[in-house]
C-alpha cells in the first residue's frame, strides 16, 4: 500500500516524532518542514490556538501543494494568576524567546512562587488543509501536573516535559519511553489518531 505523505508544519523534530509514533499503524508518511529544506514562516498573530494552527497550515500548504497539518500550543498553570498564565506566548518571557533551558528555568522558578505545585493543561489547536477550502480544525486539551523540581532527562523541542508528572506512570513525561506512552495513551493521543484516520478518508475520497 502506498503511503500518503502528509506535511507537518513545524521544525519541531520531537513534535514530528511524536506524531509519528501516535500514527504509525496508518498508511502515512509524516514529513517535517526540515526534510523538505523549507524555512520560511507564517506570522503567528491569531487571537488563540485554532486561529494559529489554521494559518500555519494554510501557509505550508500552499508553499508545498502537499496535504498539510500544524499545531498551536497555548499552556495554563492552575495556581498562576491570570496576568502571568502564559497562554499563546508559552515560549516568551521578558520580551524575548526562551531556549529549551531557559523554559525550563523560567517555568521552575514560577512553580517555586506558586508552591512548587499545580495543575495545569495544554490548550492546542490542530488543523488540517488539502485543498484551498477544505480544512479540519479540532482543539485538543492535556491535563498536567506540573513541579517546580525539574527531571535530569531533559526532552529537545518538550523543555516543560522536565516538569510535568505522569500521573498514571507517576514519572516525568520527559523519561517515559515511546512504548510507555503508546501503552497509556492519553485522550490527546487517542483523538489526534483518530482525526488522521478521517482525514485521511476525506482525502483519499
Amino acid at each position: 500500500m502506498d503511503l500518503k505523505k502528509i506535511l507537518f508544519g513545524t521544525h519541531n523534530k520531537s513534535k514530528v516524532a511524536r506524531i509519528k509514533t501516535v500514527v504509525k499503524d496508518l498508511p502515512i508518511q509524516i514529513v517535517g518542514l526540515n526534510d523538505l529544506n523549507m524555512v520560511e514562516e507564517p506570522e503567528e498573530d491569531g487571537m488563540n490556538v485554532i486561529d494559529n494552527a489554521v494559518k500555519k497550515a494554510k501557509f505550508y500548504y500552499r508553499l508545498s501543494k502537499m496535504p498539510t497539518f500544524s499545531i498551536d500550543n497555548s499552556l495554563y498553570i492552575d495556581k498562576l494568576p491570570e496576568s502571568e498564565q502564559p497562554g499563546l506566548m508559552v515560549r516568551r518571557a521578558g520580551g524575548k524567546k526562551l531556549t529549551d533551558r531557559e523554559m525550563i528555568e523560567y517555568y521552575s522558578r514560577q512553580l517555586e512562587k506558586i508552591g512548587g505545585e499545580s495543575k495545569g493543561k495544554w490548550v492546542s489547536g490542530i488543523a488540517f488543509v488539502w485543498g484551498e477550502n477544505l480544512i479540519r480544525q479540532d482543539e485538543l486539551v492535556e491535563e498536567r501536573y506540573f513541579v517546580s523540581k525539574p527531571s535530569k532527562v531533559i526532552k529537545e523541542g518538550f523543555p516543560l516535559a522536565s516538569l510535568a508528572i505522569d500521573l498514571t506512570l507517576n514519572q516525568y513525561l520527559s523519561e517515559i519511553t515511546d512504548d510507555e506512552r503508546q501503552k497509556v495513551k492519553n485522550d490527546a493521543d487517542r483523538k489526534i489518531y483518530n482525526i488522521f484516520v478521517d482525514v485521511l478518508e476525506r482525502i483519499e475520497g
